[in-house]
């Protein structure tokens, strides 16, 4: 079952305030069992809002042109991020740009988020 977004964004806030005990998210997607300290989670909420406002929070990208992200698989999802991080899908430079400013861990994160959705 997909966390709809409202309660995504308040288990973040909370991690990030301490109202939450959790310490650690765990990167699942970077294959490699690394975790992030709940106040990296910043960069991940900030970028599925950078995200949404093209490819659509509900998948209803903006235009046609641009595909939905969301239920696609996360190794699929976390492949293509990395790829455009890599500047090898030159077809889209916005998108290489938004994913040069994420690690590998926080691209595995939104990628895991999105493939629930």
């Amino acid at each position: 079952m997909a966390l709809p977004i409202h309660k995504f964004f308040m288990y973040f806030n909370n991690l990030r305030s301490g109202s939450r005990k959790a310490l650690l998210i765990s990167a699942v997607a970077t294959g490699v069992g690394a975790a992030l300290p709940a106040a990296a989670a910043e960069p991940v909420v900030n970028a599925l809002t950078t995200c949404w406002s093209c490819h659509g929070q509900n998948a209803r990208p903006k235009d046609a042109s641009i595909p939905v992200i969301q239920g696609q698989r996360a190794d699929y999802l976390a492949d293509q991020m990395s790829a455009f991080a890599r500047g090898e899908r030159a077809n889209a430079k916005t998108m290489s740009a938004q994913m040069k400013a994420l690690s590998a861990a926080e691209q595995g994160l939104i990628a895991n988020f999105l493939a629930g959705q």
